[in-house]
């Protein structure tokens, strides 16, 4: 499954400094289809994303690396080295791999710490998700039904069901979605309208016009740049932190509002100049999970909202963490 985790779990998963995990929007919004939303549509053909064994795995067939040759291949003459083949795939793929090793000891950390979890019928339920999802992309790529397709393939749809259903990569995202549906139902978190501009100028100009009267969603409506937020008079959904990409600044400014209708200073994102109107707070409601656990499997959690909740994990637990090759270190974005 192409993951949220490697692209989100590029955005969590070095692990603590220490033996022990370390504790230190695009929101979510109630689900209001009937129907369950699948993980994803796949976007490969069905039985291939199911995926088998990768290379170097128990039962591939092939031989772990680790146990490859002084000499791991020749051509011409030439002799290619264990060692330059190591060498070449730390340059080419050092800084992904490693990435990726240290977001999957974090969500490690963050999933033990959160206390959330997955029953069997959970895992089941969402596997008859992904199931439902590739019977309608194969039906639309190929004309004929998943059972079809997968004859084909000399496979059963009962052998693409388990195998979905022991996918890691499933599992870690279930997981990711209801650490966020848990925070976001007992972290504080506010509810707020913006207008947002290019020019701090006419942002600060725009502020003294609500200050002296004028109705925030109206100026909104007809003068900020956020096309989607302006339609509804500039309201956001609700968040908690780490939900948003606006960074921090945005974030500190939303949270410092106290009562409603207070407004911010002007604050600069990469989006632009924006001016921050308070609708409501809602304070920490600290709860166990299992207490919350319907509400939290009842939720939609955007694709984005996971991405930034899974940066914001990563920034709590890796606090410490030092690489002791620089070109290892994440690209700046």
């Amino acid at each position: 499954m192409r993951r949220i985790l490697a692209g989100a779990l590029a955005a969590i998963l070095a692990g603590c400094a220490s033996d022990e995990c370390t504790k230190s929007v695009e929101p979510v919004t109630s689900a209001s289809d009937p129907e369950p939303r699948a993980v994803r549509e796949p976007e490969v053909p069905p039985a291939a994303a199911a995926g088998g064994n990768a290379a170097g795995d128990p039962g591939s067939g092939e031989q772990p690396l680790l146990g490859l040759p002084e000499i791991v291949a020749e051509m011409d003459g030439r002799k290619i080295t264990r060692e330059e083949l190591l060498r070449r795939s730390v340059e080419w793929f050092g800084r992904e791999v490693l990435e990726e090793i240290i977001l999957r000891h974090v969500f490690e950390c963050a999933v033990k710490d959160s206390g959330v979890s997955i029953t069997d019928k959970e895992l089941a339920a969402r596997v008859d998700q992904e199931m439902q999802a590739r019977e309608r992309e194969t039906q639309q790529k190929y004309k004929m039904t998943l059972k079809e397709y997968l004859a084909q393939l000399g496979k059963t749809v009962d052998q693409l069901r388990t195998e979905i259903g022991k996918n890691e990569d499933l599992q870690r995202q279930i997981l990711l979605e209801y650490m966020l549906g848990y925070a976001y139902l007992t972290e504080p978190r506010v509810s707020l309208s913006h207008l947002v501009v290019g020019d701090a100028r006419k942002a600060a100009a725009l502020r003294e016009q609500v200050v002296q009267g004028a109705d925030f969603g109206k100026v909104a409506q007809t003068e900020s740049d956020d096309a989607n937020s302006a339609k509804d008079g500039g309201k956001l959904p609700e968040f908690i932190r780490g939900m948003t990409r606006l960074g921090e600044k945005f974030e500190d400014a939303a949270f410092a509002l106290q009562n409603p209708g207070e407004l911010s200073a002007v604050v600069e994102t990469r989006m632009g100049f924006h001016v921050l109107r308070l609708n409501k707070r809602f304070p920490a409601n600290p709860q166990t999970f299992e207490n919350l656990r319907e509400q939290v499997r009842g939720m939609q959690k955007e694709r984005s909202a996971l991405e930034s909740f899974m940066r914001r994990l990563r920034e709590q637990y890796v606090k410490g963490l030092r690489y002791a090759v620089p070109d290892l270190e994440p690209k700046k974005k």
